[in-house]
């Protein structure tokens, strides 16, 4: 506030904020059109009243406020999870591929209510509204929009190196989760996600999605997986390779691809086959009659069953055309209906839906879903709307703040003081640089005489000797 002191907007009762809360109680509250508390620094002995570090205000009326914490999507069934602040009775509308369903929902007070909805079809993006409107209309909306999605990969042991270097290149091309601009796999609220194509659970509101039941992709050894988890597992292989006859497979999305390509008949020409897994599997390859390649899928776990190994088929483009469809179709596809919250939004995005927001509105607070860096992201409001919707009925708190006597520790205006201080700095650097520049002539150096003692020497040749002669030079310097 400028004043040391933290404004506290609420409607509960004084006494359930906390200890500052219970001091201020002890100081008195105001009435009429809402109540105030100015609670002193010590917070919860608020006895002195002296401090003025929170001021509490209560609304003058309670806020009504119904808000989308939470959107899900599995199958072609939509869940709606509302919070109202009061008991009441809300129109629910849901769209998905021109398709709109909706009904009256009975809220409760204070607590979320999920509502279902079946849907003739579910497209590309959903949207759930609540029809009317109330103390804040930010979270009455909320969105979904399909996005590629990966799971990660667990390598179990047992694993050949060839399988282990296309596992690598799968990873570095399916980012765990890639689909929001930051790489994270945000969903929201309770709805857990499974993969389009496996029974689909997306999850659109204020928390962090999971992945039903697993978190990745298991490879290994049969004897290492287990029936409730997304898996490829490898038969026991033994013996040497050798011709394996005749290729066949079915049209099956897991092979398809693979089974297409030329390479796939070097496994015919040689191969190790393992013995088939048995019961519960269903063949979708063979080599020579036998099965070599399986699959499965219970309670929306999709497993697969890889019986054979090959070395001239590993070396070739079909193996990793194999194990990307494999890994794809256990994963569920790729494709998931979700969304993140609007902490997530980044400057550039452009907004797809709703196309019209409020005027006083910046585009990063209002949900929506937006083209991001060629993906389409929906961005909800979030668990933050509650809290945003009270700050939106009380639109006079600057006012009420102004009513409220300062207290004697409420602090001092430093502004106009650093400023006077400031200008006296720099008055003084500009002095100093001034007498800096002006630098002292050299002193004049009067005329000094001063005497040279001179000794010459030097030897004759008529007689040899050494003759010295010394003369004393005088002069001015």
């Amino acid at each position: 506030t400028g004043r040391g002191a933290v404004i506290v907007i609420s409607d509960a009762k004084v006494e359930d904020a906390g200890n500052g809360g219970r001091g201020g109680a002890e100081n008195g509250s105001g009435g009429g059109g809402g109540e105030r508390n100015a609670v002193g620094a010590g917070g919860a002995d608020g006895g002195n009243g002296s401090g003025g570090g929170i001021i509490w205000v209560r609304p003058a009326a309670i806020v009504n406020n119904a808000g989308i914490d939470a959107l899900s999507a599995r199958g072609r069934q939509v869940m709606v999870s509302i919070r109202s602040t009061s008991a009441a009775r809300r129109m629910v509308r849901v769209l998905s591929a021109g398709r709109v369903v909706e009904r009256e929902v009975e809220m409760k007070g204070g607590q979320s209510t999920k509502a279902f909805f079946d849907l003739a079809e579910i497209g590309d993006r959903v949207e759930a509204r609540l029809v009317g409107s109330d103390g804040f209309n930010g979270d009455d909306a909320a969105w979904l929009a399909r996005r590629r999605v990966w799971m990660a990969v667990e390598e179990r042991s047992g694993l050949p190196e060839e399988v282990r270097r296309m596992l690598g290149v799968y990873r570095r091309h399916r980012p765990v989760g890639e689909g929001l601009a930051d790489g994270a796999a945000q969903g929201a609220g309770p709805g857990e996600r499974r993969a389009a194509g496996s029974g689909e659970r997306s999850g659109s509101g204020g928390a962090s999605a999971s992945v039903e039941g697993a978190a990745a992709i298991a490879v290994g050894r049969e004897a290492d997986l287990r029936s409730s988890e997304p898996a490829v597992a490898l038969g026991e292989m033994s013996g040497i390779e050798a011709p394996a006859g005749e290729m066949r497979a079915e049209n099956h999305p897991a092979i398809a691809g693979a089974a297409a390509m030329s390479d796939w008949n070097a496994i015919g020409k040689g191969a190790v086959i393992a013995k088939w897994a048995g019961e519960g599997w269903k063949a979708v390859a063979w080599a020579g009659g036998r099965p070599i390649v399986g699959v499965r899928e219970s309670d929306g776990v999709r497993q697969a069953w890889v019986g054979f190994e090959s070395r001239a088929f590993s070396r070739s483009a079909g193996f990793v055309v194999f194990w990307t469809g494999l890994l794809d179709w256990v994963g569920g596809g790729g494709e998931e209906l979700a969304a993140g919250d609007l902490g997530q939004w980044r400057e550039g995005w452009k907004r797809i839906e709703p196309a019209e927001i409020p005027a006083d509105v910046e585009e990063r607070y209002w949900p929506g879903v937006f083209e991001a860096e060629g993906k389409k992201v929906a961005l909800n409001a979030g668990a933050g709307a509650a809290a945003m919707s009270h700050a939106a009925e009380i639109d006079d708190w600057r006012a009420r703040l102004d009513s409220i006597p300062r207290t004697g520790g409420a602090g001092w205006e430093a502004g106009p003081w650093l400023c006077i201080v400031a200008l006296a700095l720099l008055a003084w650097a500009a002095w100093v640089w001034e007498r800096r520049g002006k630098i002292a002539a050299p002193a004049k150096v009067g005329h000094v005489e001063a005497e040279t003692d001179q000794v010459m020497e030097g030897v004759f040749e008529a007689d040899g000797h050494v003759h010295r002669h010394r003369r004393v030079v005088r002069r001015g310097e």
